[in-house]
């Protein structure tokens, strides 16, 4: 989701790389979320590098694991924020906990399977507290994530992610957009983890 998402970017030997995106040109055509082919026409040998690429990026998600906490820039309310990745061949499971109030509702653990589709890394699943969840990272880092409904805020809230960085220090860092719906100002929330290998 949004941690494989930020993590799964290169980690150059220089400044931290914003590799979040909400790109059109790789979102596809369901309107902003990238599920399926990217929508951009490419050569086989183009398609085949990328499956490489993005079967190489499973490699360095491996065992990842990322402790730090979550901050909302509104209401300064904060939690603790956890996430694990098992992959293999094709795919794997990335696991969240979240402390806190979680979007003025109870945190908990979410556990998704995410796979290889073409050049993409999907994952689409329900949790219990964060909504109907949707992640999508193509070979080159171009990420997008949504969560549509969390339960705390109602039918109409859609969160995305924004400005996800992974630093070569192992930093990982995002924020999420909340809209509330119902014509309520977006608020932020940011998250600020430290990675390493388990």
């Amino acid at each position: 989701m949004l941690f494989f998402a930020a993590c799964s970017g290169s980690q150059p030997a220089v400044a931290p790389v914003v590799i979040a995106t909400l790109n059109p040109a790789t979102a596809g055509s369901s309107g902003g979320a990238a599920f399926g082919a990217s929508g951009a026409a490419t050569s086989a040998a183009t398609a085949t590098a990328a499956t490489v690429t993005t079967a190489a990026r499973l490699t360095t998600l491996e065992r990842l694991r990322c402790v730090g906490q979550w901050r909302d820039t509104e209401a300064g309310s904060a939690g603790a924020f956890s996430a694990r990745v098992e992959s293999g061949a094709g795919g794997g499971v990335v696991t969240f906990e979240v402390g806190g109030s979680v979007f003025g509702g109870s945190g908990g653990v979410f556990q998704a399977a995410f796979r290889q589709s073409g050049d993409l890394l999907v994952l689409n699943q329900r949790s219990e507290f964060l909504g109907q969840v949707q992640a999508a990272i193509d070979a080159v880092g171009n990420a997008t994530a949504t969560m549509i409904a969390p339960p705390a805020l109602g039918s109409a809230a859609k969160v995305t992610l924004a400005d996800a960085s992974y630093s070569p220090s192992g930093v990982l860092r995002f924020g999420l957009n909340i809209d509330a719906g119902g014509g309520r100002a977006v608020t932020r929330t940011t998250v600020e983890a430290a990675c390493a290998k388990q």
